[in-house]
């Protein structure tokens, strides 16, 4: 028989649905990678990709400069407006007091751009950044005078001028995340270049005219126009304006995609993870895939874990604006910090179940007295606790869309007078060598990831006990009614409730998660929100 003396501890609890969900915080964003992950290994390899799709491209674009632009004093190209047009075209003058830029973007709703659309250009390795809406519609009033018959129309006008500038998603020296203008012709356009994208007339909400007045000499007046007062007015603002742009996407921007949210320097301050970039970004015309070392690290000490870098990846979607695909070893590189660091423990105590099942005295019922006569005699109307450790860290593989954990646990039994206080003496009865397996279902609802415990199967190889009778049959109650009657409600209620992922100002919607062979696959859409 050997003797315990218990002290008070504080132990950090840590299930299995927990490990899967710290894979979730890598990263989840385009926008934010911070500059305080410096923890790299020593090669090239990389354990995560992160896909950023066009739409996904697009609505980061968006709130970007939705957020980003009014802070800055832009007035050369926010105050653009055309005043005192008199035009004559096709016996029709054409009269506007005054033309203004709508410069009032939309906030994207829902994962819709508003105000500017992207396109991908694998070619130049470049994103095309087209303004439309709001920063590309002059608004006013239109008369239109019919100068034979004398007759008078009042419209209202908008002059669509698109222009686009092109920006390049690039890694560093350092392999920081970067961006700068495009070096081509046409990095910064106004209006564009692009003929799909000419400047056009609309004339709408127009006063009744049995001749359609404005309509008459439209095209005509829309030549004349163009060419003399609106290409005069943009040449004269581009030269400043593609400045301003430049330095927004060189400085700006890339300030921006680096240190606007610290998206993770630390995980709950237990762990860091690696997201410089070894390799440059691969360009497609529906995506940009950046990828990163992954490495994890213990947040104290700088201790390095081994994770197995990604050698090919299969990644055939593209209709989420993110998603993930990480090294199933991530998961493993965090429970072996929690291994080494001795957090994968979980305390049981008699109290913990309701049946009584724990206890050496039972009336009605089964408990562990009934079963070890001889433990109920030598200690009556005594409880029994287990505690249990992790032997070494646990192996994760992903079979059939479930996460199974095998693992090599020792389980410790003690005796206690429950009318005693539980910092006294406490006295040891067995020790259990043996292995257990276990089986995660895992689902996510919006930025929620839920768990919930397929299977638990635990298996005895060795019992030590001074107590005859603790034998096989004895242990496996105790396991079956006390340790997974215990663990798997616990597991399963943080599964219910579920854990958020803690990315700032953003939510997740439409959100799936893949569990393939040794890989971790994320998909979701993105909202923006103040926090």
């Amino acid at each position: 028989m050997y003797r315990v003396i218990e002290e008070e501890s504080t132990l950090l609890y840590v299930d299995e649905g927990t490990m899967m969900s710290l894979s979730l915080m890598l990263c989840w964003t385009s926008m934010h990678l911070s500059h305080q992950m410096l923890y790299s290994s020593p090669n090239n390899s990389y354990g995560i990709v992160l896909r950023f799709t066009e739409r996904g491209l697009a609505y980061a674009v968006n709130i970007a400069i939705y957020k980003e632009v009014p802070k800055w004093k832009w007035t050369k190209i926010i105050n653009v407006s055309i005043s005192n047009v008199n035009e004559t075209a096709d016996g029709v003058n054409y009269w506007i007091d005054k033309l203004i830029l709508n410069t009032k973007p939309k906030e994207p709703k829902e994962g819709i751009p508003n105000s500017f659309s992207v396109t991908i250009d694998p070619t130049l390795r470049c994103l095309k950044v087209t303004a439309l809406d709001a920063f590309a519609s002059l608004r006013g009033k239109v008369q239109c005078h019919n100068l034979t018959g004398d007759e008078k129309q009042n419209c209202s006008v908008i002059v669509k001028t698109p222009w686009s500038f092109r920006v390049n998603i690039d890694r560093d020296k350092d392999g920081y995340l970067m961006s700068h203008m495009c070096n081509s012709t046409d990095k910064c356009a106004i209006p564009s270049s692009d003929p799909a994208l000419y400047p056009t007339i609309e004339f709408s909400n127009c006063t009744r005219s049995e001749k359609k007045v404005c309509a008459r000499g439209k095209s005509t007046f829309e030549e004349l126009f163009i060419e003399h007062r609106l290409n005069e007015t943009l040449n004269g603002l581009k030269k400043e304006a593609c400045v301003l742009i430049e330095k927004f996407v060189n400085k700006n921007l890339t300030m921006l995609l680096r240190n606007k949210i610290d998206l993770i320097p630390n995980i709950n301050k237990t762990f860091t993870i690696d997201l410089l970039m070894p390799k440059k970004p691969l360009y497609n015309e529906s995506y940009i895939d950046t990828f990163h070392k992954g490495t994890v690290s213990w947040y104290t000490t700088d201790e390095i874990y081994k994770t197995t870098p990604i050698s090919n990846y299969d990644l055939p979607y593209n209709n989420r604006m993110l998603y993930l695909w990480a090294s199933g070893d991530t998961i493993k590189a965090f429970l072996e910090g929690f291994q080494i660091h001795g957090n994968l423990h979980q305390k049981i105590t008699a109290e913990d179940l309701k049946n009584g099942g724990l206890n050496t005295t039972c009336q009605t019922g089964v408990c562990v007295g009934r079963l070890v006569p001889l433990l109920a005699e030598k200690y009556p109307n005594h409880y029994i606790d287990l505690d249990l450790y992790s032997l070494e860290t646990p192996d994760v593989k992903f079979e059939q869309n479930l996460a199974v954990i095998k693992g090599k646990i020792v389980m410790f039994a003690y005796v206690r007078d429950p009318v005693q206080k539980h910092d006294i003496e406490t006295i040891g009865i067995a020790k259990l060598n043996g292995k257990v397996s276990m089986q995660i279902k895992l689902w996510v609802n919006g930025s929620t990831l839920h768990a919930v415990v397929d299977a638990i199967d635990p298996y005895l190889e060795n019992i030590d006990s001074s107590i005859s009778d603790f034998n096989v049959q004895t242990v496996n109650f105790i396991i079956r009614s006390a340790v997974i009657v215990t663990v798997e409600p616990l597991l399963n209620e943080f599964g219910k409730t579920g854990f958020g992922i803690p990315v700032a100002h953003v939510e997740l919607y439409n959100s799936t998660i893949e569990l393939r062979k040794d890989i971790i696959l994320i998909g979701s859409d993105l909202v923006h929100i103040e926090k």
